[in-house]
């Protein structure tokens, strides 16, 4: 919680270090991001349930059907939400605003918020299954590693991208997120 709350809290203190519009561009598109994570947290909620149990019953077929299963709808959703976002582009963000200059500056960026879905939804999955089967300090190691990965690339690359190196950071933080959890998943309960 303490790695997401401060990326979180470091994305939007880092956007208003550019720019007032820089900082209402990335609250806009950061709402997308939120919109994503309500679906996908229902998908969480499923998952850590019949994870729990299937993996408490040591019930590892079921287990793993549920992990198989989840990832496909997971997979199902981000595809959804991507596409909305990319045909519903401009009139989406009209929904959220009416400041015609926040929409405009928001081009520069919205490719970013496009990925949100696909690099996000493995770590939204996977953090069900996690907490399902208390699985806590592996969930402590990809939320550091992604964060530490965060942070890093951000001061590298704000220099020379700007606004781009936030957004660049937190897709690789969302990935790397589902990555490390797929990692440990793949050694340790497959």
């Amino acid at each position: 919680t303490v790695c997401l709350v401060a990326v979180n809290l470091f994305f939007t203190a880092a956007g208003s270090r550019e720019s007032t519009i820089v900082l209402a561009v990335n609250t806009l598109l950061m709402t997308m991001f939120t919109i994503f994570s309500y679906f996908m947290d229902g998908f969480a909620y499923a998952a850590e349930a019949l994870a729990g149990k299937y993996y408490g019953a040591r019930n590892m077929v079921a287990f793993r059907e549920v992990v198989r299963r989840t990832m496909i709808f997971g997979v199902g959703v981000a595809v959804c939400f991507t596409l909305l976002y990319i045909v519903g582009g401009e009139n989406f963000l009209g929904l959220l605003t009416s400041d015609k200059q926040v929409i405009a500056a928001s081009g520069e960026y919205f490719g970013w918020a496009v990925l949100i879905p696909l690099s996000g939804m493995a770590a939204f999955v996977f953090d069900g299954i996690f907490v399902g089967i208390t699985q806590s300090k592996s969930m402590l190691c990809s939320s550091v590693v992604a964060s530490v990965s965060f942070f890093g690339l951000f001061f590298a690359l704000h220099p020379f991208l700007g606004n781009h190196a936030l957004w660049l950071a937190f897709i690789i933080y969302l990935v790397l997120r589902g990555v490390v959890l797929f990692a440990i998943y793949r050694r340790k309960l497959r």
